[in-house]
């Protein structure tokens, strides 16, 4: 108000959302600044959008790295656990690893059944204890070396394997007592490596249950993928959101967020849908298990014969 500023448009994740939020709840009374919200995050975790900008970019980015592995596994005879950015969520993970043509993906959403395992132990976050349902790290070595195994016996000794990085937020409490977060609540995802620590575990297990060494090395694809010339798409899709904006706030429209479905058709949502009320915080849209997008991934991978699952 000191700066004679009266709209503001504020672009982000859900941070960003959040503080967008705050500033129009503080003057709920008579909005003196006007505000409307543009989501933008590569982590495409948004409710009340199909797709954010940068969501693309990164798919098109992480893909052409999944590819390029590809290419390498292929020639050395050895194989890739690429960990992909993305968050909680398991939107970038899937879709890089379709597009990328990756032989199995794997996220947060896919932590259920014989992945699953139950323990009582404080929650990394909150530091509440109670049964959580955590990634049983044992069972997911065991699925990738019984693909490992069943491209063995169609003589493709090679192959990619894609983790999203929120499966961290499901890894035992031993896996992740040190691990870091912001002041936010926000985990360091990338810090502990999953990638890594799968890949390892993978090749030792190879050895146990196959009989010979594999070469199993893991990836991180992380800050690259959301630093690159954007996609057709999202300059299509971020150019009509601003335009949203700018017709949002000329016709006074006030604490709402900028959206497009279908043919990039504006509309606009009120944070109050966004919004929990009393945590005022956004809730994490996850990929809906069995859904079309999350079983297009898995059809698409490697299909494993039921003799190979232990």
């Amino acid at each position: 108000e000191e700066l004679g500023v009266d709209q503001l448009v504020s672009i982000g994740g859900d941070g960003t959302l959040r503080t967008a939020n705050l500033l129009a709840l503080f003057q709920a009374d008579v909005p003196r600044v006007r505000v409307l919200h543009v989501p933008k995050t590569i982590d495409n975790d948004y409710r009340g959008i199909d797709f954010t900008f940068g969501y693309f970019t990164a798919v098109d980015t992480m893909a052409k790295e999944l590819l390029n592995l590809r290419a390498d596994a292929r020639a050395t005879s050895s194989w890739f656990v690429v960990e992909a950015m993305g968050r909680r969520a398991g939107w970038l993970a899937y879709a890089a690893a379709i597009a990328g043509e990756a032989h199995l993906v794997l996220g947060v959403e896919d932590v259920e059944g014989a992945l699953a395992s139950r323990e009582v132990a404080p929650d990394p976050v909150t530091g509440v204890v109670g049964e959580r349902v955590v990634l049983d790290v044992d069972a997911l070595v065991e699925r990738v070396v019984d693909l490992i195994e069943a491209r063995d016996l169609k003589g493709k000794r090679y192959g990619v394997v894609v983790l999203a990085e929120g499966l961290v937020e499901r890894l035992p409490a031993a896996f992740v007592a040190t691990l870091p977060h912001d002041s936010s609540g926000v985990w360091g995802f990338g810090s502990i490596q999953i990638g890594r620590l799968i890949a390892s575990r993978v090749s030792a297990r190879a050895a146990e249950r196959l009989g010979r060494a594999r070469k199993v090395t893991g990836v991180q694809c992380g800050y690259e993928t959301r630093c690159a010339a954007p996609h057709a798409f999202d300059v299509l899709l971020g150019a009509q959101l601003g335009v949203g904006a700018a017709r949002g706030l000329m016709s006074g429209r006030h604490a709402e967020m900028v959206s497009c479905s279908g043919q990039l058709e504006v509309r606009y949502v009120p944070f109050t849908e966004l919004m929990d009320a009393e945590t005022l915080s956004t809730d994490v849209r996850y990929v809906r298990p069995g859904s079309d997008f999350h079983q297009l991934a898995h059809l698409l991978g490697t299909r494993v014969p039921s003799s190979h699952r232990r």
